[in-house]
């Protein structure tokens, strides 16, 4: 190898399909340069030395970023970038998650209900196959079809009856399928009766 010719990259990552908590792994090998003389970049920003999901080897004839515990954060663009004084090449490669992952497409919102109300709180999700539906509500305990809540993945969400003070709080949306899975929060704040004017 000289060095005193323009960097190329002649083994480009390739892009990757996951599932959440996965890991992936990207290979970049160059010519014209050392394996020092490779960065990767996530999304276009540097990768943080200091984060324990990504991990820089460096081999024989390239570099390896290996990307793990992955969730939607690291999803994106990467590229390997290699810059000398002779001229700089980059190669980018994406990583996504599989195809019918479950992705919430209407999410719930943050709700102000008047006590004795009836409420209802989205959580539509695609995925392949068809993701299930599970509620936690704000004591941690899994939500139940009963005179009192009903969900419903026909309907996309969950309706509470008859809310009263004991119903507010924080509740959340998980959607999994065999792929993986997906959570949303969402706070109820219940106004009572006599404070509403």
């Amino acid at each position: 190898m000289s060095l005193s010719e323009t960097p190329q990259i002649t083994k480009l990552p390739k892009t990757v399909s996951v599932g959440t908590l996965g890991a992936a792994e990207f290979k970049c090998g160059v010519t014209g340069a050392t394996e020092s003389d490779i960065t990767w970049l996530h999304n276009a920003q540097p990768i943080p030395k200091d984060n324990p999901k990504y991990m820089v080897q460096i081999g024989r004839g390239g570099v390896q970023l290996l990307v793990t515990d992955i969730t939607r954060t690291e999803l994106g663009v990467y590229q390997c970038v290699v810059r000398t004084n002779q001229g700089m090449d980059q190669a980018p490669a994406i990583l996504k998650f599989r195809e019918g992952f479950p992705i919430i497409t209407r999410g719930p919102l943050n709700t102000t209900a008047i006590e004795g109300e009836n409420v209802f709180m989205s959580c539509v999700a695609s995925g392949d196959p068809t993701p299930t539906m599970m509620w936690i509500d704000p004591g941690g305990r899994t939500v139940m079809n009963n005179g009192k809540t009903i969900t419903s993945l026909d309907a996309g969400g969950m309706t509470i009856f008859d809310v009263g003070p004991a119903d507010q709080g924080w509740y959340r949306c998980t959607r999994s399928n065999w792929l993986g899975s997906v959570t949303a929060d969402v706070y109820l704040d219940v106004i009572g009766k006599a404070n509403f004017v």
